[in-house]
């Protein structure tokens, strides 16, 4: 996506969807964390269904984690988190 900035010209940003999903393909245990920062944060209003594809496409390249697997755990400690919010 572009954004224009006045004084600053336009940048291109990447969306949510997309740093969550860099994020779990490299799976460090702070990218970790930034991942449920976000989807806190976001309150789990991003294209889950995507965010999911594209995981799974993954999959086939990452030999070291499963990048879908480690989502999924940290989508379930972000839901339970929100929930104790309420």
């Amino acid at each position: 996506m572009r954004v224009n900035f006045p004084g600053v010209g336009t940048l291109r940003l990447i969306g949510a969807e997309d740093l969550v999903i860099h994020k779990c393909v490299a799976g460090r245990p702070r990218d970790l964390e930034d991942v449920e920062a976000i989807l806190i944060r976001q309150r789990l209003n991003l294209h889950l269904d995507t965010v999911r594809k594209w995981l799974e496409a993954f999959r086939e390249v990452v030999d070291s984690h499963d990048p879908l697997e480690l989502f999924e755990q940290i989508l379930s400690k972000a839901q339970q988190d929100l929930k104790k919010e309420r």
